[in-house]
């Protein structure tokens, strides 16, 4: 997956008041993007997770807005604070028909057994790849109107956190969306001999994407912006990681136990 380079034609449409304050911009493809962007060198580290993420998430067969480079031209920047304007910003561009997943819009979700191996395909991504923002707490998930499918968005938090010092670690059951309010609409009810033929197919599904993830590496790490500064052999050893035997065998056990404790999942 080649990622595209853009650049801004209008001024920031909007500011969003979350944690990385990522920006509405309009590109010269003439659409608009969710953009996050370099303030420091932290969040140059988020931007490699956002990059690695997004391409491992496609890779997998997970619903993604599409991504793209995209430098912000100085005009178009209000004063916004301490920005490396030399760098490019990550974006993924708006779906005009998805909405956000929350409480509230529960009720438009259409439930299906197609929703359900996407939440748990996302699920077993996210364990594998120590995704820790995507919980009970927070979804980081869009809903499409149209298709009625989940997409994935967010994914700077990989990596434990864009903890790149030390080796992986497995998620909790509270850090899994397989606890959230969103699992327990869908799957309310079910009976774990219903689920039985879905994680089958997600084993197979499983072995095929770490072993696809595993030849796109060099793809990845090459397209890593040089203005960001993140070395490319310490993602080097954090996608090494992921390709460990024991590592994919733990995340599995992992998934298994999480499913039988959920709370929405009969005996």
């Amino acid at each position: 997956m080649d990622i595209p380079c853009l650049s801004s034609i209008n001024r920031i449409k909007r500011r969003y008041h979350t944690g990385e304050e990522p920006v509405l911009v309009e590109c010269n493809d003439r659409h608009s993007y969710i953009c996050k962007y370099m303030r420091s060198s932290s969040s140059a580290f988020k931007l490699a997770c956002e990059l690695v993420g997004t391409i491992l998430a496609k890779i997998w067969g997970i619903n993604i807005p599409e991504p793209a480079f995209v430098r912000i031209k100085r005009i178009d920047w209000p004063h916004y604070g301490s920005i490396n304007f030399s760098a490019p910003s990550f974006g993924t561009r708006i779906i005009p028909e998805a909405i956000d997943i929350t409480a509230v819009s529960y009720a438009k979700i259409k439930e299906s057994d197609s929703l359900r191996r996407q939440l748990i395909l996302i699920a077993l991504f996210d364990i594998w790849i120590g995704n820790e923002d995507r919980n009970f707490h927070n979804s980081n998930l869009l809903y499409n109107l149209q298709s009625h499918n989940l997409i994935a968005i967010d994914h700077g938090c990989i990596f434990n956190t864009a903890t790149f010092d030390y080796n992986l670690s497995l998620l909790t059951s509270n850090e899994t969306i397989l606890q959230s309010d969103l699992a327990y609409h869908i799957f309310k009810g079910i009976f774990l001999d219903q689920l039985v033929s879905m994680i089958e197919e997600l084993r197979i599904h499983y072995g095929k994407s770490v072993s696809l993830s595993r030849e796109a590496c060099n793809s990845i790490v090459g397209q890593l912006p040089s203005e960001w500064n993140v070395p490319a052999d310490m993602v080097v050893r954090k996608l090494t990681q992921l390709f460990d035997p024991v590592w994919e065998e733990n995340c599995w056990n992992a998934f298994l136990e999480m499913i039988r404790d959920c709370k929405y999942v009969q005996n």
